[in-house]
């Protein structure tokens, strides 16, 4: 799949050590943790240029040194295509600068949020993140999304923002399988001069495929994660209000991080122009289609999903039934050859680092292709950890000698 170059000469040995580890790593195991993929070779390419040789701080229209034509480009490229695949309208500011998801949703806060403001978010046992709650400025109080079953019940948060009158929604999530309906939101908070930040970490493609409902229209601040299932480099992004220019700016630099990664930026503008509204909607499709066959099998199997049907690339089981704590089941999977995360699931009593459940994402199978039988065998092998049967080993070893063996240039065309 992806072939890794040593280095030569003794001083080279731990680096080449930690060489060997990431190519069993990506090479030697089946990938389902849910927020792996796998990076385009472009994006891989790219990030070898010695771009951090230009000096960019400032911004895109303000910077405080010469000749930063190259990381100006890169910035425009990225700023062209998300306003194409997001269908944004030229009055909203980008900024690419942030170093990650998360730190895009502290510039947010940080610019907008100050003490006794609220903000409205899902909770971590519901599938929140814990960025929306953790990264907020002293004083800020976060309110919990009402959710029956496993779902937002959009009915009740009206009633709950008329109440609370939070300063801020904050929709996404980290294990909430579920499309947000961010005009349900924007309705229920339109009276309330509430503002609403569209956390599309996990999501962007779905949205960018208009298989979830646009939030161009919906959101005044839009955050992304580009290597996630965009398959980019590490880092984030922020679309927000033009109103809001001068807060987010300031609040990027120098308030929070200096100069953006110039490496990174070079990376993200490759990352973008790889993807049309053709390719990320058959991508975005069949991430979904792979998510819902997965789990689907794995409830023929005994497996208690927490959503029957996954409206995007995740899947959240409860291991109760299997005596088993999600810690106990990741160990399994490790050892066997699969990456699974442990994972809370709602109403859970174990800590975190236990938890009752795992996640697991279909990110990377979908790019390697699988097929569906394989993927019901996928499952199986699943099913013959979670009850002891022993009987998975040939299954894992025949499908890493299928999927990962060799080595392939992962272009657009393998999605």
């Amino acid at each position: 799949m992806y072939l890794l170059k040593k280095y030569h000469g003794e001083r080279f040995s731990q680096i080449n050590k930690a060489i060997e580890q990431l190519s069993d790593h990506i090479n030697g195991r089946i990938n389902l943790i849910g927020s792996s993929t796998l990076p385009f070779k472009e994006v891989c390419d790219i990030q070898s240029l010695p771009a951090t040789s230009c000096r960019v701080e400032g911004h895109l229209d303000s910077r405080l040194f010469p000749d930063t034509q190259s990381i100006d480009t890169a910035e425009q490229v990225i700023c062209e295509k998300l306003r194409e695949l997001l269908n944004l309208n030229n009055e909203c500011g980008i900024s690419s600068h942030p170093h990650s998801a998360t730190q895009a949703n502290q510039i947010v806060y940080h610019s907008l949020l100050s003490e006794g403001d609220k903000v409205l978010s899902l909770s971590i046992l519901d599938g929140g993140h814990i960025s929306h709650r953790y990264s907020l400025p002293k004083g800020v109080t976060v309110i919990d999304f009402p959710v029956d079953n496993g779902k937002i019940n959009y009915k009740k948060v009206r009633s709950l923002i008329a109440r609370e009158k939070p300063k801020l929604i904050t929709a996404g999530s980290t294990s909430y399988p579920l499309e947000i309906n961010f005009k349900k939101l924007k309705d229920a908070s339109g009276d309330f001069d509430t503002l609403i930040h569209a956390d599309l970490a996990h999501t962007a493609p779905f949205v960018m495929a208009g298989i979830h409902e646009s939030v161009s229209n919906c959101a005044d601040f839009i955050t992304l994660d580009t290597s996630k299932n965009l398959r980019g480099p590490k880092g984030g992004v922020i679309v927000f209000n033009s109103k809001y220019k001068k807060n987010i700016e300031k609040t990027i630099f120098p308030k929070l991080q200096s100069s953006p990664n110039q490496t990174a930026i070079l990376a993200k503008a490759m990352c973008f122009s790889l993807w049309d509204k053709n390719s990320i909607y058959t991508y975005a499709s069949k991430l979904i289609k792979n998510a819902k066959l997965l789990s689907q099998k794995l409830n023929e199997l005994g497996f208690n999903t927490i959503w029957d049907s996954p409206e995007a690339h995740i899947i959240l089981i409860d291991l109760s039934n299997f005596q088993l704590t999600g810690v106990d089941f990741e160990i399994a999977c490790t050892d066997a050859g699969i990456l699974v995360n442990r994972n809370q699931v709602p109403g859970d009593e174990n800590p975190h680092w236990v938890a009752s459940g795992v996640r697991i994402g279909v990110s990377t199978i979908t790019i390697l292709d699988y097929d569906k039988e394989d993927i019901s065998s996928l499952a199986q092998a699943l099913y013959s950890i979670a009850s002891k049967k022993n009987t998975h080993k040939e299954i894992v070893f025949k499908l890493i000698s299928k999927y990962y063996s060799g080595i392939s240039k992962l272009n657009i065309s393998s999605v």
